[in-house]
């Protein structure tokens, strides 16, 4: 997968997991282990706390070298335009 040839490429590589799922979060974390860097609070559309640390969340990935995103988020294209940097898009099912 893309987050492994990352690796292959760059060893010392990290990754930032920006995601509104604990479910999402769990997978990568269990595979990649300490090399997953999260926000761990609540990310929700529904409370203030959680947009504004939905905003923060956009704002660390934007800081990043490089976004390896979903097909058709919103959020991984708005990260990557706040800081011109290189956004990859996965497939569904990649």
């Amino acid at each position: 997968n893309r987050m492994n040839d990352e690796i292959q490429q760059h060893p010392e590589t990290l990754f930032y997991l920006a995601t509104d799922s604990q479910k999402e979060k769990a997978l990568p974390k269990g595979i990649f282990g300490k090399r997953i860097i999260t926000l761990d609070k609540e990310i929700s559309r529904t409370t203030p706390s959680g947009i504004e640390n939905a905003v923060v969340d956009l704002f660390l990935l934007s800081k990043t070298n490089k976004i390896i995103g979903s097909f058709y988020s919103s959020y991984t294209e708005m990260a990557a335009e706040l800081s011109e940097i290189k956004c990859i898009i996965m497939k569904y099912g990649e």
